[in-house]
């Protein structure tokens, strides 16, 4: 479906961009190494310590960087709470939405079917319309017949007569 696609497509993402942190993490690992083997034994002997005051250092950095901005992480925190939440939401909706499909296809073909008896119907109402006149004609010849006749307008009468049949 759509939402495996898109979890597929968000997922690959990420997967490329931790492929990527790998191997510049792994770049760097061989660097140190490289640095490690070039050392004399003295300096690698002070090699720990040093690593420590580092760790030490960049510990303290991130402390004072997580107190002096902790409202922007609680604020991204809660950001990214709800976002998660309304990717959870749109998800259910659009499932609904899915479930919903056949019921509407069947909706759309059954107002198409009626639609389309109501188009034939319409154009035998409007041939019936625009032959009205015609038809009212044919439907009075009878009449006219038995006028003629009573009046004595017999080649009239004969006249309508073969009309008639012509129509036949």
């Amino acid at each position: 479906t759509n939402f495996e696609s898109l979890a597929d497509l968000l997922l690959g993402a990420a997967a490329e961009k931790t492929h990527k942190r790998e191997a510049a993490l792994n770049a760097e690992q061989g660097e140190y190494l490289e640095q490690i083997v070039s050392m004399g034994l003295e300096r690698l002997l002070k090699e720990p310590y040093q690593l420590e005051q580092q760790s030490s250092h960049y510990r303290k950095q991130l402390e004072d960087l997580a107190f002096q901005n902790y409202k922007t992480f609680i604020q991204t925190s809660d950001c990214l709470t709800n976002t998660h939440q309304d990717i959870i939401d749109a998800t259910d909706i659009l499932m609904d939405m899915e479930k919903q499909f056949p019921e509407f296809i069947e909706g759309c073909n059954q107002f198409c079917t009626e639609a389309i008896a109501i188009e034939k119907q319409r154009s035998i109402d409007r041939t019936l319309l625009d032959l009205h006149s015609q038809i009212r004609e044919i439907l009075e010849i009878p009449q006219w017949m038995e006028t003629t006749v009573r009046n004595g307008f017999y080649e009239e009468s004969l006249q309508i007569q073969s009309f008639a049949q012509k129509l036949l």
